[in-house]
């Protein structure tokens, strides 16, 4: 339980150092991959179709792992939110590469132009209309003094890992947590 709380504060303080959102109008048209919406609506999915999940947290390599009948998975999907790339002054700032797969769906990538930018890579697979899709996210930001890589994956049928490498002056941390969705939706 102690990994998990440090995951968690770990977690929060990455969060909280991210470039506020400024609001938007909720008919303004999203350049890019709506990331906050399609979270917003697997919370409200996962919560309302009563989830369990088995969470693997490992922090520098010491692992632990539980079953959590009821998640909050506003809290699960922060860093996701957090990720989204659509902001009114960004419109300019990703290049956009789309593919078909076949004739079952598409891979849509987003990558920053501008290195200052946090999220450096998003790229989202979606297969027979929204039956089964995946987001793969890359952050990456930089300061003085400290320098944090995380890389997130999201798979709507089978659950999500997170994956983060923090290092501040004199210490490095790594953290992972591995969720998998223990009920199936049909």
């Amino acid at each position: 339980m102690r990994k998990i709380l440090i995951f968690n504060v770990l977690m929060t303080l990455i969060v909280s150092c991210q470039t506020k959102e400024t609001p938007q109008s909720g008919t303004a048209i999203k350049p890019f991959y709506d990331i906050k919406g399609f979270f917003n609506g697997e919370i409200k999915r996962l919560t309302e179709g009563g989830m369990t999940i088995q969470k693997t947290v490992s922090v520098n390599g010491k692992t632990e792992t539980q079953v959590i009948e009821k998640p909050n998975f506003e809290e699960e999907f922060k860093m996701f939110i957090a990720s989204d790339i659509n902001r009114p002054a960004w419109g300019d700032k990703y290049f956009v590469k789309e593919m078909p797969i076949g004739n079952q769906g598409f891979k849509k990538e987003y990558w920053s132009k501008d290195k200052i930018l946090r999220t450096k890579k998003v790229i989202v697979e979606e297969l027979n209309g929204n039956v089964h899709k995946t987001i793969e996210i890359l952050n990456s930001d930089k300061s003085v003094v400290t320098e944090t890589d995380a890389h997130l994956y999201y798979d709507m049928n089978n659950g999500y890992r997170i994956s983060t490498y923090q290092k501040l002056v004199g210490s490095v941390d790594s953290v992972s947590i591995d969720v998998k969705f223990l009920k199936r939706f049909n």
